[in-house]
């Protein structure tokens, strides 16, 4: 009987081990520091956003500086939300006309290029852009850690 007790005993100490381990919250922060955005002038007076940064290419869209992370979750913990907190804003001045991302062509391509235009709705509209601060692809996996990019 007193074996059976003891059993018990552990198999629950070990339950309500693991249940506190599980609901303990691991936060990684990250923190990143930027330089600040240099404007230039492009093809049609369009103006140039540099920051040393990769930029978006979205036919028709301001083509923007952004920052690639990716994370790599340590073993056994999973993804519950992201949060991005922006520092102090630079106000770079008004009335830019940021060029907007060109359609790809292929590299074959024997016709007349035209250069695609500005997106009426974005570039007309006074809602910031992008109006989201980041977006994610999903969690992969690698080797049984989970990567977040």
């Amino acid at each position: 009987m007193k074996a059976k007790i003891g059993i018990t005993s552990l198999l629950m100490a070990l339950v309500f081990f693991f249940t506190i381990n599980v609901a303990e919250a691991s936060v990684i922060e990250l923190s990143y520091n930027f330089t600040t955005p240099v404007i230039g002038k492009g093809l049609e007076d369009y103006d140039i956003i540099s920051m040393g940064l990769p930029k978006t290419s979205n036919a028709g869209l301001p083509v923007i500086p952004f920052k690639p992370v990716t994370v790599l979750l340590p073993y056994g913990e999973a993804l519950d939300n992201v949060e991005v907190i922006p520092g102090n804003k630079t106000f770079i001045g008004d009335w830019f006309f940021i060029e907007p991302g060109q359609a790809q062509i292929p590299s074959c391509f024997n016709g007349t290029i035209t250069r695609t235009p500005p997106n009426a709705t974005v570039y007309n509209s006074t809602e910031k852009f992008p109006s989201r601060l980041y977006s994610s692809l999903p969690v992969q996996d690698l080797c049984g850690y989970k990567y977040y990019f």
